[in-house]
């Protein structure tokens, strides 16, 4: 006699739906603030925290550049990071992205595109004003030993370090 002892088996499904979504950071390099002359990137960090690979990853940013970055794919969970330069002119500029993707769902390719959601971040030119005044005694004879004061005044938004004064 042969007894078979059987016992249910209980388990939880959970079943996540399919998506498409994007997780974008913007970096303005060197900063919001620049001399004219000066080369800024604008990168972008992208991460798929969707549960589809995403295709044709574009980023269009007119007031800065004519050519768009463009990553072909990009699969779920994964990063990748697009950027672009530009010299700055005299003039500043505003950074104001539109991205879109594509993905496929039930066999079908859809686009997903924002509208310029980002806030923007305007680069603003400065101009480089330093003030140098240079003092000392008016009238030396020959061997005197001669004592300079220089005093420099920043007047602009920039911020400097290691200056140099070399007296030729």
């Amino acid at each position: 006699v042969r007894v078979q002892v059987t016992r249910p088996i209980a388990a939880n499904i959970t079943h996540n739906q399919a998506k498409a979504s994007l997780n974008i950071e913007r970096f303005v390099e060197p900063g919001a603030k620049v001399v004219q002359g000066q080369t800024v990137t604008i990168r972008y960090v992208i991460k798929n925290v969707g549960t589809l690979d995403v295709q044709n990853i574009t980023i269009s940013d007119p007031d800065i550049t004519s050519e768009p970055a463009v990553r072909a794919t990009l699969a779920g969970d994964d990063t990748a990071e697009l950027s672009y330069s530009f010299v700055a002119g005299s003039t500043s500029k505003t950074t104001h992205a539109e991205i879109s993707y594509q993905y496929e769902i039930g066999g079908k390719m859809e686009t997903s595109k924002t509208s310029k959601a980002d806030p923007p971040i305007t680069i603003d030119v400065t101009i480089p004003d330093l003030i140098i005044q240079l003092t000392g005694k008016q009238i030396v004879n020959p061997g005197d030993k001669i004592e300079l004061t220089y005093v420099i005044t920043n007047k602009s938004e920039l911020s400097y370090e290691q200056l140099k004064i070399e007296d030729k």
